[in-house]
């Protein structure tokens, strides 16, 4: 009975690491799907290297259809940046507000990189397969690159009217 019981201690313990997705925000990424990929930008909207990587993030979003991805910012002005993601057409993301600064995603990066925007994660199945602090077209190379490594979905547009889903990417 023993054994059984420290098993299980055991096993509870193993499972909250494997979904420390949900440690991150009270209460928003808590209620986010851990399967799959997922793909959180951390931004604000003062950062300028933030608002310029928006519109490739956007089409990442448009192109892979099975990733998760969310924009999250600690800012106290969550109007300004709904307005200024509207005003950029940026659509389909979860959008996450920690006026209160209550996110755990600093426990990911260390140094120096802890106040610094924007940050790039990948988590796959509650595990993170990558983070990188800053941006450029090299970052976008390397995100949709993880993107491809862990299966993630494409669409191709091939014309206005026209859309068609490739297999996996590898």
């Amino acid at each position: 009975m023993k054994n059984y019981l420290t098993i299980f201690i055991t096993s509870a313990f193993i499972l909250g690491l494997v979904f420390f997705v949900n440690q991150y925000t009270k209460p928003d990424l808590k209620s986010y799907p851990t399967r799959g990929l997922v793909y959180i930008n951390v931004w604000e909207e003062w950062c300028k290297p933030c608002i310029a990587e928006l519109p490739e993030l956007q089409k990442l979003q448009d192109r892979y259809v099975t990733v998760k991805f969310i924009l999250l910012s600690d800012s106290k002005d969550t109007e300004q940046a709904k307005n200024l993601l509207k005003k950029l057409k940026i659509d389909g993301f979860k959008e996450i507000y920690d006026t209160e600064k209550q996110t755990e995603i600093a426990g990911i990066f260390s140094g120096s990189d802890v106040g610094v925007v924007p940050k790039h994660i990948i988590i796959n199945d509650g595990k993170v397969v990558y983070k990188s602090v800053g941006s450029g077209p090299e970052v976008i190379k390397e995100i949709e690159k993880v993107f491809r490594e862990n299966h993630a979905v494409m669409v191709e547009s091939s014309g206005k009217d026209s859309v068609s889903v490739k297999k996996e990417v590898f």
